[in-house]
């Protein structure tokens, strides 16, 4: 009895492997599908967002009326020292008071109180029942300044509001002010490539430049990078020493990479 139940019993696990089979390979096949639409949906967003930055990039230096050099050469080096040389005198204009160019009631905002574009919607909308299908309107913004990183070969508009639908466009200023030159600036910016995604792979050292509305540029070198916490982290990003702090997510979406620069 027992020989002639072992072909049944054989053929029953092997069919039983042959099920199980099927069920790891679609199992596996469904995984690799997910995988590349989350990929092709990323690099379709940093492609996206690259170009919305270079459109308003290009829009900005217009308007503005000054050109920038190539990124390469936005690295300061400083003059030669002209031995007992007199400081030079200062003009009515540089000891003018200079003009803050964001509103002073949103100088720092905590990292969880980044206002989000639904609010903003409802609280600045037509209180009124909506009429009809309603066009969608862009945000709209001011540029305070261009942000370029040579050894990322980035540079972006600094966007003087922080919402989730302007961090599609550009990096966007989360605290901090802008008079004739960055104080204590924290500018937030998305982790990819045509934005913010290789700001870990800079070294102590590294240089940025900051231009403001007026044409000026400043250069600021790479002092310390570290982590901080996403939900807690306003004091560390209020704290002095630093001139320049760029911000971005990490993997662990607890944690955002803050990369601090000083003015050289």
């Amino acid at each position: 009895m027992i020989l002639l139940c072992s072909p049944v019993l054989q053929s029953g696990k092997d069919y039983m492997g042959r099920i199980i089979s099927v069920i790891l390979i679609v199992a596996g096949a469904a995984m690799i599908l997910v995988a590349g639409g989350i990929f092709a949906y990323n690099r379709l967003f940093d492609q996206n967002a690259g170009q919305a930055a270079k459109e308003l990039l290009d829009q900005t230096m217009e308007d503005f009326g000054f050109e920038l050099p190539p990124l390469w050469e936005m690295v300061y080096v400083p003059p030669p020292k002209e031995p007992d040389s007199a400081p030079p005198e200062e003009t009515p204009e540089q000891s003018a008071a200079p003009l803050i160019r964001v509103s002073p009631e949103k100088l720092y905002v905590s990292l969880d109180e980044i206002p989000d574009e639904n609010e903003e919607a409802l609280t600045e909308g037509d209180a009124s029942e909506p009429t009809g299908e309603q066009k969608y309107q862009p945000p709209e913004y001011t540029v305070i300044g261009i942000l370029s990183i040579p050894a990322l070969g980035v540079r972006l508009p600094v966007i003087g509001e922080c919402t989730d639908e302007l961090l599609k466009i550009s990096c966007c200023r989360l605290s901090g002010v802008v008079t004739d030159r960055p104080n204590r600036l924290v500018i937030a910016g998305h982790r990819i490539s045509s934005h913010f995604g290789g700001l870990e792979s800079l070294s102590i050292g590294d240089q940025i430049a900051f231009t403001n509305m007026e044409g000026e540029t400043f250069y600021y070198g790479l002092t310390e990078i570290t982590d901080v916490d996403a939900e807690g982290g306003a004091d560390v990003l209020a704290a002095t020493g630093w001139d320049i702090t760029l911000l971005t997510c990490k993997t662990d979406r607890s944690m955002r990479a803050m990369v601090r620069f000083a003015q050289i």
